[in-house]
């Protein structure tokens, strides 16, 4: 196992739970980020390009709990919050998000029957979750848990149906809750024209709510399937289903993976020598163009192409570089 028990660092623990949505998505652990330093000698290169810190996490997630504790909703970096025990005794303390609204969850409850699941076997066995109403959309949740940020500044007017919905600004968590239960109970609660599906959230903004839920739709079609970036700082979220029980709501975990105290094996790099650049009188003037393309990332972990969207250009692309780095560009 690659796991460690966070047990023994519960009050990191929950510093990382009193944080915003923002900040859960970008916390690493320090000593597994490279430094974004370069070297003009060399020029780092993996042998294997093969290894996934996002497959190696899939495969190691525990699959039996003794316990799952729901504490009552809180609402500042997530719904809720849940403490897992497995069944080898580590302890975990996590943030989710619910996915039906219309099933009940106790809060402060313990619940010694509950089941965990990677949430790409849950789209994969329609058995496994009955309570999820809309398995597939768990692509476009995924991809809401890794790209949406509480305190991002939502884009509005948003229309439906012809009809403007307007008033967006800044996302909240009960922005963020609601546009996960309209993407996950189709035609229950997708209707941002009315307020709706809004019981124990606070003042949720319904132009928010539906900027969220069609921004999801637009960068995951649906039918398509999303594929979360790999990268060795453990950053992306890999989102894990628990069921508390055969009838209550099901929830989503959006931890990063560092978060979980996984540590991923990527491989050692090797150095290559490279001819050393030639230097050259200074310009007389400054170029920002030319000091621009000295600072190009030059190694990547990953490239993810999403599906072509053709709205302001052909698609969009999302890099990751070797320090952790991820950025989402237009392309032709």
């Amino acid at each position: 196992m690659k796991f460690e028990d966070l047990s023994a660092h519960k009050d990191e623990t929950t510093l990382y739970m009193q944080e915003s949505t923002a900040t859960l998505r970008t916390a690493a652990n320090p000593s597994s980020i490279k430094s974004n330093s370069k070297d003009i000698q060399t020029k780092k290169i993996y042998t294997d390009t093969s290894y996934s810190c996002v497959d190696d996490f899939a495969a190691n997630i525990p699959t039996v709990l003794q316990s799952t504790y729901f504490a009552n909703p809180v609402l500042n970096n997530a719904y809720s919050n849940v403490t897992l025990i497995t069944s080898d005794g580590s302890e975990y303390m996590l943030p989710v998000w619910c996915l039906n609204y219309y099933a009940d969850v106790q809060a402060e409850s313990v619940y010694n029957e509950s089941s965990i699941y990677p949430w790409t076997e849950v789209i994969a066995n329609d058995n496994i979750a009955g309570q999820i109403l809309d398995h597939a959309r768990l692509n476009q949740v995924a991809w809401l848990l890794n790209n949406v940020e509480v305190g991002e500044l939502a884009i509005g007017p948003v229309f439906q149906d012809s009809v403007a919905i307007e008033g967006c600004d800044k996302i909240s968590v009960s922005d963020i809750q609601l546009a996960i239960w309209a993407l996950v109970n189709v035609g229950k609660c997708d209707d941002f024209t009315k307020l709706e599906c809004v019981q124990s959230l606070i003042n949720p903004n319904q132009c928010n709510a539906a900027y969220i839920y069609y921004k999801a739709l637009n960068f995951v079609h649906d039918g398509a399937t999303y594929n979360i970036p790999s990268t060795c700082s453990g950053n992306s979220i890999f989102p894990v289903i628990i069921l508390p029980d055969s009838h209550s709501q099901p929830l989503i975990v959006s931890s990063t993976i560092a978060q979980w105290g996984f540590q991923c094996d990527c491989p050692t790099p090797v150095q290559f020598p490279t001819k050393a650049p030639q230097i050259t009188a200074a310009p007389t003037t400054y170029s920002c163009a030319e000091a621009f393309s000295y600072s190009i990332p030059s190694v990547f972990y990953s490239i993810t192409l999403d599906n072509p969207i053709h709205t302001n250009f052909y698609s969009d692309i999302t890099l990751v570089t070797e320090s952790g780095a991820v950025y989402d560009f237009p392309v032709w």
